[in-house]
């Protein structure tokens, strides 16, 4: 008994040595604290170097003297502001001779489409009056040239009848009057109109003074230019008889040259007018029109390069902002080849500083923290102490590794 009271007092002895010791470690690895809300940053930095949003450097695709260069170093300028406009006598002057010939290409394919419609229209004989043909010069297969007469027509449905009138009885007459004729040796009267009258008189019969008067009248059948006879005018007789005359006597001939391949009336044949009695192969242009054609279009391009090089002697700014350098001046000469021989890379440099913008990057184990839209705290070496807020603007998703570590670059706006 006395034995088993003595282990039980060491038990109890043991067990509150070791519960005093835990109470110490526990009291020296946990404070109290009240639990409660708290906001948690975490930040990623990065550094670059600020730039303007937009920025305009000068080039010139021409050369030349530089006749005005109206603006300076400082000022703000806008979008279609003339910064240079050089020397472009030489482009005009090409660009007028360029017109000249543009004018020129279009003239001949002009004359070509005539020609080649005239040749349409030409390449049928057609007979230039109603008649009889008396004769013909040509047989098909002929090959004739511009004038050749292919026939003669003559018209026999219609006479004239030139008679002399007493000068005085004639100053009454007048065109289209109505007129008598009485065929010699017949009592034979044909109705007739006066077709003209002379302007002078003349000396007829028996020293009296008479002018002639022109008479046509329709052929009753009978009448030929063996015939003859007088005439009555408003009752006045003429003064003598005269000999008939057909009325026309008309060739038809060539208006175009080459291989006569039709020719559809003979000798005796009746026609009337513009009645087609033979054809022409027609001549095959089309190959010397589109050749002029494109001639034409040649020349209208040409000219067109030309006008739209003439608006690079007028400098224009592309953007809205300030002028940062200004290398340049009236009287200087700009040529393509500036930067090699001066050493000045542009002849004008602009800035939109309404804006500013520079990238940095993110290594890869913080990248999938950035998004678009969040803040970003901003110091600068040149302003010490002080700090700007911008904002992310993009996340780009090509990134660059090296030494085995990728960063992706994310682009800040100020």
């Amino acid at each position: 008994l006395v034995i088993l009271l003595v282990i039980a007092a060491l038990l109890v002895l043991a067990l509150s040595r070791c519960m005093s010791a835990g109470t110490q470690v526990l009291s020296s690895a946990y404070l109290p604290y009240t639990a409660a809300m708290h906001d948690m940053t975490v930040a990623v930095s990065g550094t670059g170097t600020i730039e303007p949003i937009q920025s305009y450097k000068v080039t010139t695709l021409v050369s030349g003297e530089i006749l005005e260069a109206p603006f300076e170093e400082g000022q703000t300028v806008h979008k279609g502001d003339v910064l240079f406009r050089i020397d472009a006598s030489d482009v005009e002057n090409n660009i007028e001779q360029l017109q000249l010939n543009v004018q020129s290409a279009q003239l001949a394919l002009n004359d070509l489409l005539k020609t080649q419609s005239d040749n349409q229209k030409d390449r049928n004989v057609k007979a230039d009056d109603a008649g009889v043909i008396t004769e013909l010069h040509v047989d098909r297969g002929d090959s004739v040239t511009v004038g050749t007469v292919i026939a003669d027509v003559l018209d026999r449905d219609h006479m004239k009848l030139k008679v002399p009138f007493h000068s005085a009885d004639a100053s009454g007459f007048y065109v289209g009057q109505a007129a008598t004729v009485t065929v010699n040796g017949t009592a034979e009267t044909v109705s007739g109109t006066v077709e003209s009258i002379a302007a002078t008189d003349e000396v007829g019969p028996g020293g009296t003074l008479v002018r002639p008067v022109t008479i046509r009248l329709v052929n009753p059948g009978a009448l030929d230019n063996t015939s003859s006879g007088s005439a009555t005018i408003n009752g006045s007789a003429s003064a003598a008889s005269s000999t008939f005359a057909y009325a026309e006597s008309k060739q038809v001939v060539a208006k175009t040259s080459g291989e006569l391949k039709s020719l559809t009336v003979q000798e005796g044949d009746r026609v009337f007018l513009d009645q087609v009695i033979g054809g022409f192969d027609e001549t095959d242009m089309d190959t010397q029109i589109q050749n002029a054609a494109i001639q034409v279009k040649t020349a209208e391009l040409t000219l067109q390069n030309a006008r739209d090089k003439l608006e690079d002697y007028s400098i224009t700014s592309t953007i809205d902002g300030t002028v940062i350098e200004k290398n340049y001046d009236v009287g200087d000469t700009l040529d393509t080849s500036t930067s090699s021989t001066t050493g000045i890379a542009y002849p004008a440099v602009i800035y939109d500083l309404s804006a500013l913008t520079f990238d940095i990057r993110i290594h890869e184990l913080d990248i999938n923290k950035i998004q678009v839209g969040q803040a970003v705290e901003i110091t600068s070496d040149a302003l010490d102490g002080q700090s700007f807020t911008g904002r992310v603007d993009k996340v780009n998703i090509n990134g660059t590794t090296s030494n085995g570590v990728t960063t992706y670059p994310v682009t800040v706006l100020i």
